[in-house]
């Protein structure tokens, strides 16, 4: 189960969250709420004794990289079992940039295939005085069921399967690489050359050591499946854009994802996706574009 409260102030907020709160404490669900300060101070008071068995998180802190945050709770929903979780998931939605609350939408989507076989019930919180236009439409296509008013379920007409979510974000435009961009040909599977290119131009720019090594190892998966499944030329590209360093790998080959490969976390080291999984985890963001004009996957990494 995976809703959406609607709220407009505190006592929206409240008159759902609470008694759904209460009720995984009589289920003896492992409950959590995973909201902001002022909203944990109010379910605090509001809970009274009851706030000493639901497990608190700072929102703020929580939500900082989607597939890290998947990754997350599924460690929670692991870590529980055969315990039922029962989550207050209240995204942090400001501050966003519209890159980020596009990729933070497909998070919400994909929660819902991540977690279907598990059991386990969530309600995210969505202030409406506080989000954009961007983000409450992500809400209506990312959650099959709405709270809005009170603590009973309306069906979504507007929900979205999260495959078909996921493709749309992937239809999105990738700005064009600037003029001068760093290239570099693969034109072999000894990708030391790609590593030492990669961190010539890293260590330039003063990228932390920590950083370096979690993109030379995403980079290396990206550039072994362009070297194993794409069609030659497959090129490299390097540049800084803002305070990121951007490593794209691209090819001329056609290339068919499968739905949600790399976003959903994967059972063994052996599961489709796994490689591309650990290499989201690792670094900021990755984007693939696959289509008739070849494949493109761009890596996003802090300095």
């Amino acid at each position: 189960m995976h809703r959406a409260l609607l709220y407009g102030g505190e006592d929206e907020f409240l008159s759902a969250a609470v008694p759904f709160l209460q009720e995984g404490l009589g289920e003896s669900d492992h409950v959590l709420a995973v909201v902001p300060p002022m909203n944990e101070i109010a379910l605090r008071d509001m809970l009274g004794t009851d706030m000493n068995d639901v497990q608190f998180i700072n929102s703020l802190d929580f939500y900082l990289h989607p597939v890290r945050t998947i990754a997350a709770y599924n460690d929670v929903v692991q870590g529980v079992a055969p315990r039922r979780l029962r989550a207050l998931a209240e995204p942090n939605w400001q501050g966003r940039s519209a890159l980020e609350t596009s990729e933070w939408g497909r998070y919400e989507a994909i929660v819902n295939a991540a977690f279907s076989k598990s059991g386990a019930q969530v309600i995210c919180p969505y202030d409406r005085r506080k989000i954009s236009n961007q983000v409450l439409k992500g809400c209506m296509r990312t959650h099959p069921e709405l709270l809005e008013g009170g603590y009973y379920p309306a069906y979504n007409n507007d929900y979205t399967v999260p495959e078909a979510y996921n493709s749309n974000v992937d239809r999105e435009t990738l700005a064009a690489a600037p003029a001068g961009v760093d290239r570099f040909l693969i034109e072999s599977a000894d990708l030391s050359p790609v590593r030492a290119f990669i961190t010539e131009r890293a260590t330039r720019r003063q990228m932390s050591p920590a950083n370096l090594n979690n993109l030379l190892i995403a980079a290396n998966e990206v550039a072994t499946n362009a070297v194993t499944h794409g069609t030659p030329p497959i090129e490299l590209m390097v540049w800084v854009h803002d305070d990121s360093l951007i490593c794209e790998v691209a090819d001329i080959g056609l290339w068919h994802p499968e739905d949600l490969v790399g976003f959903l976390p994967p059972e063994t080291a052996n599961s489709i996706g796994f490689g591309l999984w650990g290499a989201r985890m690792l670094v900021d963001l990755i984007q693939v574009r696959a289509g008739f004009n070849g494949t493109r996957v761009r890596i996003t990494t802090a300095l």
